[in-house]
C-alpha cells in the first residue's frame, strides 16, 4: 500500500536527501545533485514536495513548483506498476486545488507514444502543446 506525505521543512528534506538522491539517480543517472536539490528547495518554497512510501519504505518523490496561477510538475517517481506516480499525482492534485491553482503542467523529453498514453490514461494529464528544442553547437 502506498502512503504519500508532504515534506514541509528543509530539515525533513535534509534527513531524507540521501535516499531521495539515490532514488533519483536510479531513474535518471544523468541528474546533477545540486540542480536536483535546488529543485526540491524551490518546491518547498513556492510549491510542494511529496514523498511516497510503500511496504519497503521510501519509494519515490514528487516535486511541484507554483508559478502564479499555474504549477509545473517537476518530477514524479517511476511507477514500476505499483501506483507510486498515481498516488503522488493524486496528492499533488489535492494540494493544487487547495492552493487555488487552475492548471498543472508537466513536460517530458522522452518522445514515445507509451509515455504519452501513460500521462494521459493513467495520470490524467492532457496534451497541451509540443515543445521542440534545437541545440546549437559552438
Amino acid at each position: 500500500m502506498n502512503r504519500v506525505s508532504q515534506i514541509t521543512s528543509v530539515d525533513e528534506l535534509i534527513k531524507l536527501w540521501p535516499r531521495l538522491w539515490a532514488l533519483a539517480l536510479v531513474e535518471t543517472p544523468t541528474l546533477k545533485a545540486q540542480e536536483t536539490l535546488q529543485q526540491f528547495l524551490t518546491g518547498l518554497e513556492t510549491g510542494a514536495v511529496f514523498i511516497v512510501k510503500d511496504d519497503h519504505g521510501l519509494a519515490g518523490s514528487c516535486c511541484v513548483i507554483g508559478h502564479g496561477d499555474y504549477a509545473t510538475l517537476q518530477s514524479i517517481p517511476n511507477d514500476r506498476g505499483l501506483g507510486l506516480a498515481k498516488s503522488c499525482v493524486e496528492a499533488m492534485q489535492q494540494w493544487a486545488k487547495a492552493e487555488g491553482y487552475k492548471k498543472v503542467f508537466v513536460s517530458t523529453t522522452k518522445l514515445c507514444g507509451s509515455r504519452y498514453r501513460y500521462f494521459e490514461n493513467t495520470l490524467g494529464f492532457r496534451r497541451h502543446s509540443w515543445t521542440f528544442c534545437m541545440n546549437i553547437e559552438e
